[in-house]
């Protein structure tokens, strides 16, 4: 009976108050590193649209200047997703309309075979192009940036 009294005395292990400061230090970590991770994936997310707009905007820079030299003139109908696609090597993107997996966009041509304004919409996200200068936008759950 004695041993069996010496050893309850003797157990090792955490108290309830050790283990619930531990939960809370992890909770703390928790708290300040998530928020952080979320900004460098929305700041990834903002490169890869980017870094995919700038090579439809090559590819509608391209095919602008084909359709522009065969007939001396442009309009947005000229500039579709299959001449595109053919620029780009892949299904990148689709003609304007609503988005897909691969994306849309909305090209404006000048009248002397220049693209001057470029929206690509993809994966949650905007880049636009106008006056020679990138943006890009989260895209809200209405369909709007913002």
């Amino acid at each position: 009976m004695k041993k069996l009294e010496s050893l309850k005395k003797s157990e090792k292990g955490f108290t309830l108050v050790e283990i619930i400061v531990v939960l809370v230090i992890i909770a703390i970590l928790a708290a300040i590193t998530i928020p952080t991770l979320i900004g460098y994936i929305n700041n990834a997310n903002e490169k890869q649209i980017l870094s995919e707009a700038r090579s439809v905007l090559v590819a509608a820079q391209a095919q602008a200047i084909a359709e522009f030299s065969a007939d001396g003139s442009i309009d947005a109908g000229d500039i579709t997703a299959a001449k595109l696609n053919k620029w780009i090597g892949e299904d990148l993107c689709v003609d304007t309309g609503t988005e897909t997996d691969n994306g849309y966009f909305l090209i404006t041509p000048s009248t002397d075979g220049k693209v001057t304004s470029l929206i690509f919409t993809n994966n949650g996200y905007t880049a636009t192009y106008k006056n020679e200068s990138w943006s890009t936008a989260k895209v809200s759950a209405e369909g709007s940036a913002g």
